[in-house]
């Protein structure tokens, strides 16, 4: 539709692509006769078309096709400020350095809900000790203990 040639799109295309990817509504199902029930890709779900997008631009380079400056666009320098378990940080952890994806929407993990206050009482009340009790006392007021998985 709008004429892009697919081995050097831009930065402003690929965040079109991203933006389009949640603000389109999905084409209907064959055989789906709900007239107006639309429906919308998930951040998720664009997250991992873009991901695709970007490995297949990525072969591309490995083949000529695409030109390593459409590449270069698709990830950015991060700093681990925290690494992983069994992170390769190199001596003296000069590596804390990692190419995070450029085109990346911010997705919550669903199943967490936040703690009544009468829900952190009555935690602190089945507490053991009184260092589990002031643990939990400590995570409540400093905001650290905000939600619990839930269990449904």
């Amino acid at each position: 539709m709008r004429r892009l040639d697919w081995r050097t799109p831009g930065f402003l295309d690929l965040a079109g692509l991203q933006r389009w990817l949640v603000e389109m509504p999905v084409p209907p199902r064959v055989g789906q006769v709900r007239p107006g029930s639309v429906r919308y890709r998930s951040r998720g779900t664009a997250n991992v078309i873009m991901t695709v997008v970007g490995e297949f631009l990525r072969f591309g380079a490995a083949h000529g096709w695409v030109p390593t400056t459409t590449t270069a666009l698709l990830s950015q320098p991060k700093l681990l400020r925290f690494t992983p378990p069994g992170f390769d940080s190199g001596e003296s952890g000069q590596q804390h350095r990692v190419e995070a994806a450029a085109f990346r929407f911010k997705v919550t993990e669903s199943g967490y809900e936040d703690l009544s206050d009468e829900q952190i009482r009555d935690l602190i009340a089945a507490a053991p000790s009184a260092r589990d009790r002031f643990l939990i006392a400590l995570l409540a007021c400093t905001g650290l203990f905000s939600g619990v998985r839930a269990l449904s």
